[in-house]
């Protein structure tokens, strides 16, 4: 199993929030938060088993880099999980990325084991 995740928000406190349990469970987690473009850049460099986008700050940012995600020969076959957001937001996300799971925050773990199960 792979056990490098990205974990991309608008807010490092959520980043951190989302990143800590999973760090608590084995996985290797980067944060980035502020610039999405490096974020673009430094998925493309570390090849995580998936890449987690809060749906809770800067949604949109969060749908771009999703978009990005896919364009991307080396990024492209990445799974996308959105965590949060309200249905506005998931449904935003869901127009750009319609192969992406989304999941709350306490089904997160689950997710990213059934993920690695499936690679």
């Amino acid at each position: 199993m792979p056990d490098r995740l990205m974990v991309v928000s608008g807010s490092s406190i959520d980043a951190e929030h989302l990143a800590r349990p999973l760090r608590d469970r084995g996985w290797r987690v980067e944060t980035e938060t502020q610039d999405f473009a490096a974020a673009c850049w430094r998925i493309g460099q570390c090849a995580p088993a998936a890449v987690v986008i809060s749906l809770d700050f800067e949604p949109e940012s969060g749908c771009d880099l999703a978009c990005a995600l896919t364009v991307a020969s080396s990024t492209r076959n990445v799974p996308v999980i959105f965590v949060g957001g309200g249905s506005e937001q998931i449904d935003m996300a869901r127009a750009v990325a319609p192969h992406a799971d989304f999941v709350s925050r306490a089904q997160l773990a689950w997710e990213l084991k059934r993920i690695t199960i499936e690679q």
